[in-house]
């Protein structure tokens, strides 16, 4: 499952292939799914892990929407679901060392 604030965004990744692919205000409250990718976090954060299959996974990308709320161990483990985060930025020292392995290369 993907969230989208777009609508163009959506259409983009069903496009791509995704089986499911929601603008925020359309989230079926039934809906359960097996992956979670939010580059939001905020409140919606919360209702993404509520909607994880069991074994299901959240892949935090961002924060867009707002810092994400305190999450306990029991929401995850008593339903037997996972949070992941994912950086997909650099930062400058992985840059520097990437351009000089470059050079001397």
């Amino acid at each position: 499952m993907l969230r989208y604030h777009h609508p163009q965004k959506r259409d983009v990744s069903r496009e791509l292939g995704a089986e499911e692919a929601y603008v925020y205000d359309e989230l079926p409250d039934d809906l359960r799914v097996d992956v979670v990718a939010d580059p939001v976090g905020g409140e919606l954060f919360e209702a993404a892990v509520a909607r994880l299959k069991p074994l299901g996974t959240l892949v935090a990308i961002g924060y867009a929407g707002g810092l994400w709320p305190e999450l306990q161990p029991a929401q995850l483990v008593g339903r037997n679901v996972g949070v992941q985060g994912v950086y997909i930025g650099r930062d400058r020292k992985s840059t520097r060392l990437n351009s000089s392995h470059r050079c001397i290369s």
